[in-house]
């Protein structure tokens, strides 16, 4: 078992059960792999891919979201924690930041180069800002390390091209 597979260690009808994620392949009890995307959607289980993930005559249900980790849940609960499961949901804050990115796409390079940027840092600030396994304040410290990151590569790049091509 690799240092990153998931595994979530479960009771169904009073019978222990293993479930192992290893890259993007699924396993009960040791038994055969089979990519998630192989399995069967659940339908109306909320936003983002979730597969149904047979455990003895239940579905446990395979949340792969692009705003956290995959969450497996049964019955409404989170298999990790125990807890009722909930969606990730981006906070309020998190708006500002992306406001702010896109002042920085106007304000810096723009185009393919600086949408592109701007795409990649507002996927990665979504991630960390939807993470509640950290404190808020770290989480809000971290995203606005990015902001200011991504706004010294996009200023050290504009002006690479203004010197470089005299635009």
């Amino acid at each position: 078992m690799a240092a990153n597979d998931l595994v979530w260690n479960i009771v169904v009808d009073e019978v222990p059960y293993t479930i192992t994620m290893a890259k993007n392949k699924v396993s009960v009890n040791n038994g055969e792999p089979i990519k998630y995307t192989k399995l069967k959607r659940a339908v109306g289980e909320g936003k983002g891919a979730n597969y149904e993930v047979p455990v003895g005559n239940r579905k446990a249900i395979l949340r792969i979201s692009t705003y956290s980790g995959p969450v497996l849940t049964l019955d409404g609960k989170d298999c990790r924690t125990g807890k009722v499961y909930e969606e990730p949901k981006m906070p309020w804050w998190v708006f500002i930041h992306i406001i702010l990115h896109a002042v920085g796409f106007f304000a810096f390079i723009g185009g393919a180069v600086g949408g592109a940027m701007q795409g990649a840092g507002i996927s990665i600030l979504s991630m960390v800002a939807c993470r509640k396994d950290k404190s808020t304040a770290f989480r809000v410290a971290v995203c606005t390390l990015i902001l200011i990151t991504s706004w010294i590569i996009q200023f050290m790049l504009a002006y690479f091209f203004a010197t470089t091509f005299g635009i």
